[in-house]
């Protein structure tokens, strides 16, 4: 009896509650939606809605980071690439060790890096 078609749709398949929700990226663009159906009528309760908006936003904070880590990484990439093309290979070499994490020396880098400044929080 719904004007709606996709309604009268997942009436005849047996389904009497749906709990539809957004999934949305930065809390404004739509990426996607989690849709929950059941036969029983008046099925979703309000805990459970609070719930699968929470789970929703969850998912859409993670679709944000994971997009902001690739934007990250193409930018790194072109960087290095522009690094390359200007300054000879030899200068390279010598300095590589600053962002390339599978060297040792990034890492004895990194964790002295860290220790002086624990201890300057420390000290002050």
């Amino acid at each position: 009896d719904s004007p709606f078609e996709t309604q009268r749709i997942v009436y005849t398949m047996g389904l009497n509650s749906v709990l539809a929700t957004p999934i949305l990226v930065n809390g404004k663009k739509f990426v996607g939606c989690i849709i929950i159906c059941m036969e029983k009528e008046d099925a979703f309760r309000e805990v459970d809605r609070i719930l699968i908006n929470d789970i929703a936003a969850m998912l859409g904070a993670n679709i944000y980071c994971k997009r902001m880590r690739q934007s990250s990484d193409r930018s790194n990439k072109v960087a290095r690439e522009m690094l390359h093309s200007m300054i000879p290979a030899k200068v390279i070499e010598k300095i590589e060790c600053f962002w390339d994490v599978k060297s040792e020396e990034y890492w004895r880098r990194r964790s002295s890096v860290g220790s002086t400044t624990s201890q300057t929080y420390f000290e002050s």
